[in-house]
């Protein structure tokens, strides 16, 4: 349930709560139940008819699992976030221009955190996954978005993204293949403590803009062009040189044409012009036949791509 109070015509307070309840039963038998009860409050103000300005609180959760994996915690808790976000939203020059802004804070407690086990079994020995609760994290950071439409026909926008985000007191199981690790490594356990979580770079940066050429009964013709920057990030929770992205640039274009009646479309797309190989995920872990060793297991994005799209709506 969620209500809002205007306290006047410019100012107002939002409260909700939530609850929430999941149930697993695995083939083994084995169960679990966990459920959480979820909040968040805002507070609204309109500086004008056209600027508002917010603040506001929320909680979320991911739900706990089983380990079906022997030798190990029999489940893992929740991973639970608050969340905190200040911001502004604009319509400027007679609604072509939107401005957003906004300030985060997220908190996050008891990360799930995956490990690897080696169990042997007769005939060769078997690897296998199993989760835990690392410890904490958080990232605070801003975000900017602004879109113009000078005309009808132009859409130019973009979008700004800094991050900050780091594990607290994070520990899991020490891979046996990392060796030691100085400021991590601590016996049996791995510190994650000052690295960035996977997949969070400090900055991107995205540009788009598009133009709509009018074919009189022809329909219309649209070029679109997208370019992004990313910083470095690491693709594995474990900062590992292996599994580092570093910064890169990525420049996408599409043509659309589109028939007068808006059925059919056709549209040629050329992607990733600049061939960048980007590491999407990847996975370190103790292979099963090398127990001793550290494996690392990537995914990679799409290279330079092109083709065409056929699109019909009914």
């Amino acid at each position: 349930g969620q209500a809002t109070y205007e306290f006047t015509d410019r100012f107002s307070v939002t409260g909700g709560l939530r609850w929430n309840e999941q149930k697993k039963t695995y083939k083994n038998a084995a169960s679990g139940k966990w459920d959480k009860i979820l909040w968040k409050a805002a507070l609204q103000y309109d500086l004008s008819d056209r600027t508002m300005s917010y603040l506001s609180a929320s909680t979320g959760y991911r739900p706990g699992g089983i380990n079906l994996a022997p030798g190990v915690n029999l489940d893992w808790d929740p991973e639970t976030l608050t969340a905190y976000e200040l911001g502004l939203k604009t319509q400027l020059a007679d609604d072509r221009v939107r401005l957003n802004l906004a300030a985060f804070y997220n908190d996050f407690k008891d990360v799930q955190s995956q490990s690897f086990l080696v169990m042997p079994y007769p005939g060769s020995p078997e690897a296998t996954e199993y989760t835990g609760n690392g410890g904490s994290a958080d990232a605070k950071g801003i975000e900017a978005e602004i879109q113009w439409r000078p005309t009808s026909k132009w859409n130019i926008a973009s979008q700004l993204t800094y991050t900050d985000a780091s594990f607290g007191n994070y520990t899991a199981p020490k891979l046996a293949g990392l060796g030691d690790i100085p400021g991590h490594t601590e016996g049996d356990t791995l510190s994650y403590n000052g690295w960035r979580p996977a997949l969070t770079p400090e900055w991107v940066l995205g540009l788009q803009t598009s133009y709509v050429f009018q074919l009189s009964q022809y329909g219309t013709l649209t070029p679109y062009l997208q370019l992004s920057y990313v910083s470095d990030y690491y693709a594995n929770d474990i900062n590992l040189a292996g599994v580092q992205q570093g910064s890169y640039s990525q420049t996408d274009f599409r043509l659309i044409w589109m028939e007068p009646n808006g059925h059919f479309q056709l549209q040629f797309y050329y992607m990733n012009g600049e061939d960048e190989a980007v590491l999407n995920w990847a996975r370190v872990y103790n292979p099963a036949a090398r127990p001793d060793i550290t494996t690392l297991q990537g995914n990679w994005g799409n290279p330079n791509t092109y083709g065409i799209l056929f699109n019909y709506t009914f």
